[in-house]
């Protein structure tokens, strides 16, 4: 028979699929040994190989086995996003999906690798061993056994919509096919941008023209293309102090330097005159400022949203100085006591104010669905940048499924959900620390994902971080948020602040948190 025939490698594939059999049948007998007689690894009386043959004596094909027998991590997937079906994992909860099965290692096959806690489920003790999720390599978030982890302003898994995004996305093929997958229009496509301009106009009082949008891969990447577009290498950026501080790394990769705004007496908001002395000083030297960066509305870390009279003053400024205000705006939706306050934007729609958001806090992370409003003079110079223009509009896909979650009513229904959720953990984490940590001294937030957080004395706030470790609760602490310039003298009191988030965990998880930090805030250590 000639090589390369249909029928040689057919025989060859069934010799080789017989010998995977053998060297499974081998490893099996071995876990028999392991586990005992008559568990894993033993065939049931009368099946043997001869069983599986065709009536023509040779081996049939072997089935794969079911995706969950495999890897049950990807089995959760499937049957989350496939099914309708959603895990019950939760970060720390147990072991995260690509842990709950066995893993090879080159020292021992089929061993666990887990410190032998069983998994817990929703509900149960909230000391339980927890598992990272996922390996190092799948999902950002990191677990640390016995630690409550407030440091972290990620969304809790079981808000996440797996469903309802499953069923989005089938009615988002059904109704664009091709394309839902080709390139997209560089701005982003039009039916999502009409629904956001229409959606910004329900939650902030001042409708958005589609034209004035450009979808874009999340608030990061939003900020990243303002950079790109409108600042030079070397130039200065107005910060808060306190500020996002993973935004400042992002001004850094433009080689940009932050200059902190000055902070007002009471110490969370912003003196503009005496910040505007300041940056004329800073001109008239011969530096530029091309950007002012605030976080506008329910301020991470602070909670904070940035008073009316400031915000006129700063547009004000930005006109003097001929900058862009980049206004993040990420938290908008999650307004837990009442309407969040108008924007920047909206109340200067004729100023040049870029406001970026996202559906990151609201929808999901992973969908990296995100924009950019302003102006034609702000968002033309990003929307007809050579990034789009090379690769199409980003996340179109999953901005025309977002548009399919939304429609009737889904998006109002799914927001409605998280508000109360995170109503609920904020008042929880506020009620566990005034019963534990009578000392500490806080706001509470209007909405958003965090407290921050007073310690009792100056100049201590990294040394809580090791001694809360110590009773099981992290946080970060107020110097993480530093803008990295100090003229303005901020940073001895960011070391009285420690950042706590109530995102992630549950209720009882945030009243055993607050009662570890009672602990570690007591004198001698105990509560």
């Amino acid at each position: 028979m000639p090589k390369g025939t249909t029928l040689e490698f057919q025989r060859s594939e069934e010799e080789r699929l017989t010998t995977v059999e053998a060297q499974e049948a081998k490893a099996q007998g071995s876990g028999s040994a392991l586990l005992g007689r008559g568990q894993a690894g033993r065939r049931p009386r009368g099946q043997d190989r001869d069983s599986r043959r065709s009536r023509r004596g040779r081996p049939l094909p072997r089935q794969p086995a079911p995706l969950g027998a495999r890897d049950p991590g990807r089995a959760l997937l499937r049957g989350g996003l496939r099914e309708g079906r959603r895990s019950r994992w939760r970060p720390g909860c147990g072991r995260g999906p690509a842990q709950a099965g066995r893993r090879r290692t080159a020292r021992g096959r089929g061993r666990e690798r887990t410190s032998g806690v069983t998994p817990q489920r929703r509900g149960s003790s909230v000391d339980a061993d927890r598992h990272d999720p996922g390996g190092r390599e799948v999902i950002q978030y990191r677990h640390r056994s016995g630690i409550l982890d407030l440091g972290w302003g990620h969304p809790d898994p079981d808000l996440l919509p797996a469903d309802e995004w499953s069923r989005a996305w089938s009615r988002a093929v059904r109704r664009w096919g091709h394309q839902l997958l080709t390139y997209g229009h560089g701005p982003g496509p039009i039916p999502f941008r009409r629904w956001l301009g229409e959606r910004l106009g329900e939650t902030d009082a001042h409708p958005v023209d589609p034209d004035e949008i450009v979808v874009t891969a999340g608030a990061s990447h939003a900020l990243d293309l303002l950079a790109t577009a409108h600042t030079r290498r070397g130039d200065l950026v107005l910060v808060q102090s306190p500020t996002y501080h993973l935004a400042m790394r992002i001004l850094a990769d433009h080689g940009l330097v932050p200059m902190a705004m000055t902070p007002d007496r009471g110490g969370l908001g912003i003196d503009v005159a005496a910040t505007a002395d300041r940056a004329h000083d800073a001109c008239a030297r011969g530096r530029r400022i091309s950007m002012i960066y605030v976080v506008g509305t329910f301020a991470n870390p602070t909670g904070r949203s940035l008073a009316a009279d400031q915000g006129a003053a700063l547009a004000n400024l930005a006109e003097e100085l001929g900058a862009v205000i980049v206004e993040d705006d990420t938290y908008r939706e999650l307004a837990l006591a009442g309407d969040a306050p108008r924007s920047l934007q909206s109340a200067h729609p004729s100023s040049g104010v870029a406001r970026i958001g996202s559906l990151s806090k609201v929808l999901a992370p992973a969908l990296r669905i995100g924009w950019i409003t302003g102006p034609v003079e702000i968002v033309g110079p990003v929307s007809g940048g050579g990034l789009l223009d090379s690769g199409g509009g980003v996340s179109h896909a999953n901005a025309l499924t977002a548009v399919e979650f939304a429609s009737g009513g889904g998006f109002d229904s799914h927001v409605a959900t998280l508000r109360e959720a995170y109503r609920g953990r904020r008042d929880a984490l506020v009620a566990g620390l005034h019963r534990h940590c009578p000392d500490l001294d806080f706001e509470i937030p209007d909405g958003g994902w965090f407290l921050w957080v007073e310690t009792p004395k100056v100049g201590q706030g990294t040394d809580w971080s090791t001694r809360a470790e110590r009773q099981g609760v992290a946080f970060l602490p107020g110097t993480t948020f530093a803008p990295g310039d100090d003229s303005v003298g901020t940073r001895a009191t960011l070391e009285q602040r420690i950042r706590l988030s109530f995102s992630l965990l549950s209720t009882a998880e945030l009243q055993e948190a607050a009662l570890r930090l009672g602990r570690a805030f007591s004198v001698d250590g105990r509560d």
